[in-house]
């Protein structure tokens, strides 16, 4: 109990007397795919490789997503473990780490003032006077640049409590840090730090408490060649490549070279973090090769294509090709694709020798204008044979045949200027079952009262062990940097295959939130609760960081 008490007691440190925070820029959902989610934000919006994204998915509490490949107007960002990716349409929020500053103010010139009496003065090291007249100058060199520190350090505390036929209790505790430090050594380089602790508990009805800590180090890595007129970058430690986040988490080293004709050619030796929270690493090694081409607008054609060998305790294990693609086929058209292939020999027993599709997403994505966009997009997944510690005790039949398709269609149009409609379906086979999905949407923003947005949603699940049909209600209101939320669900669903005595069955859920922005701070405030026919239950979380 006391320590809760001094977790919750950190989360709600109230800072006061600091800066005004800018206001939250606003982000939608735009694709989906397994473990991530594709926005409608880019570098021109603020965002760049490492921004959290906080995304708010219709009946449920808010998520954090963190960015890894950005576009100049698109993003793909990693949903973190263990939560349900949201759907398309999924709006959400996120600020700018940095923020440019106002120019300073100058003074009129005086009529008599002279040239050197001007209130700016310009550092001309480098410039021939006798040269030509449009003669470019040289920039400020790195070695001349101070270093840039930002990041963020954060705290959660997540409590919820089970009474449907008992008394269950859990509770996560987190606090953690994720900081750049920019020019650290004078050669526009960045340094990069990641890490998080956690405290987990549980009070059961059947074997008692009992709790555990954990720490993580998450990324520790260092970039050197960040210059735009750097010929070659490397990258070391613990990190995501640049290039091909695709490829997870590695320990090791990256060299990347830049081509005159704008590719990049590039490779890594090191080991392959376990894919699981604590990141243990030692078992396996890996090395890969990569090519990345990308002209001038890279939003027209851009994409890389890479390989990778794994060893497992010294033994051949994996051989992975990876593709991604991003191109721009048309004016408002936009193509994105990622894939990855197994190369399989006769040394392994279930899949046999040949080519295995293990991973592929494809997403179409159309916008005629800013009343009107679709998009239409295919996932394809199959568990991987490899001897790397990520699917132990998955029965035979399962790794050999198991796989799933998933087929998505969503459109939005604006109604009016605060009106908008969106829609979706999905459709889903396995190596056993098949199934589909449907919901509408009509957004209304702003319409009864400027800052508030409300939403209703009906839509039908027809699942492998569920089917129904439900209605969510959603709202959001804004007071300056305080935004509140509130939503509720119902369902009115048929079980199939799960031992209950009643098949049909109504459940129920309600969520209430609050963000706070002030100054560098953040801090969010959510309950939710489950209730109905099978379900007795409820959650508190809370959320504090620190930007600098």
């Amino acid at each position: 109990m006391h320590l809760r008490i001094t977790w919750i007691a950190l989360l709600l440190l109230v800072s006061t007397g600091l800066a005004q925070d800018p206001e939250p820029i606003t982000v939608r959902v735009t694709g989906v795919a397994d473990g991530s989610v594709f926005l409608d934000a880019g570098r021109t919006s603020g965002l760049e490789p490492g921004t959290v994204v906080r995304l708010f998915p219709p009946g449920g509490s808010s998520i954090e997503v963190t960015v890894r490949v950005v576009s100049t107007d698109g993003a793909r960002a990693d949903v973190p473990p263990g939560a349900e990716v949201p759907p398309i349409g999924t709006p959400g929020e996120f600020v700018r780490t940095a923020v440019p500053e106002a120019p300073a103010r100058i003074e009129p010139r005086r009529v008599n003032q002279t040239f050197q009496d001007l209130p700016w003065k310009s550092d001309d090291r480098g410039f021939d006077p006798d040269g030509p007249l449009l003669a470019p100058v040289a920039g400020t060199p790195p070695e001349r640049r101070p270093v840039d520190w930002r990041g963020r350090v954060f705290g959660s505390l997540v409590a919820s409590h089970e009474g449907n036929g008992g008394s269950n209790d859990y509770f996560v505790a987190r606090l953690g840090s994720r900081m750049f430090a920019t020019n650290l050594f004078g050669h526009a380089g960045e340094f990069e730090l990641a890490f998080d602790v956690d405290r987990r508990g549980t009070d059961l009805m059947d074997s008692g408490d009992g709790s555990h800590s954990r720490g993580r180090l998450e990324r520790f890595s260092y970039t050197y060649g960040l210059a735009t007129d750097d010929p070659y970058r490397v990258q070391f430690g613990r990190f995501y490549s640049r290039s091909i986040p695709e490829l997870g988490l590695l320990d090791g080293a990256e060299l990347t070279a830049r081509l005159q004709n704008g590719m990049r050619v590039g490779a890594f030796a090191g080991a392959l973090p376990r894919p699981f929270p604590a990141h243990a690493t030692g078992e396996d090694t890996a090395t890969h090769v990569f090519v990345e081409f990308g002209g001038e607008n890279p939003l027209e054609l851009s994409g890389v294509v890479a390989f990778q060998k794994s060893w497992h305790r010294g033994a051949a294990d994996r051989d992975l090709l990876v593709g991604r693609l991003f191109a721009t086929p048309a004016e408002n058209l936009t193509l994105h694709a990622q894939l990855k292939v197994d190369l399989y020999t006769s040394g392994d027993s279930v899949k046999g020798s040949g080519l295995g599709l293990t991973e592929s997403f494809t997403t179409l994505r159309y916008r005629a204008s800013k009343d009107f966009g679709a998009s239409v997009s295919h996932s394809h997944f199959e568990y991987v044979e490899s001897d790397r510690r990520e699917y132990e005790n998955l029965p035979l039949d399962l790794l050999r045949d198991g796989r799933n398709d998933r087929y998505r269609l969503s459109a939005w149009t604006r109604l009016a200027e605060r009106v908008r409609v969106r829609a979706s379906g999905t459709a889903w086979n396995d190596q056993d079952r098949s199934g589909s999905d449907w919901d509408v949407t009509t957004e209304l923003d702003g319409v009864i009262e400027e800052e508030t947005w409300f939403a209703i949603s009906i839509f039908e699940i027809d699942g492998s062990y569920q089917s129904g049909h439900g209605l969510r209600l959603d709202a959001r209101r804004r007071f300056g940097d305080l935004g509140v939320r509130a939503g509720y669900t119902v369902r009115r669903l048929d079980t199939d295959g799960l031992l209950f005595d009643e098949p049909r069955h109504t459940s129920q859920s309600a969520r209430i939130g609050a963000d706070w922005h002030s100054g560098a701070w953040q801090y969010s405030l959510a309950g939710d609760a489950w209730f109905g026919d099978r379900e007795d239950a409820y959650s508190i979380s809370l959320f504090a960081q620190y930007r600098f």
